[in-house]
């Protein structure tokens, strides 16, 4: 398991915010923990997935082309102990 010596039960969740047409050039990791995709007011769409804690991940990882822009916004959330359910696939 990962770990994260300040929360070591609880889940962190990163979310990463970009155009969908960038999202449709990236190539996850098989191994990330994605959690979910909603869209902003902005039209953007945020991603989510799980680090630290019980996902079993400590790190989110995926390619794009060369020259294309990092995803234009980043947040974390910590989530309470025991909330974080692993998802299926």
């Amino acid at each position: 398991m990962a770990h994260c010596p300040f929360w070591p039960q609880r889940v962190i969740l990163v979310s990463f915010t970009d155009t969908q047409a960038n999202w449709d050039q990236t190539v996850e990791h098989c191994a990330n923990v994605f959690t979910g995709e909603t869209t902003n007011a902005d039209g953007l769409k945020v991603r989510r997935y799980a680090v630290v804690g019980t996902s079993g991940m400590a790190t989110v990882t995926f390619y794009r082309p060369i020259g294309m822009p990092v995803p234009t916004g980043h947040s974390i959330d910590v989530l309470a102990e025991g909330v974080f359910t692993l998802p299926a696939n």
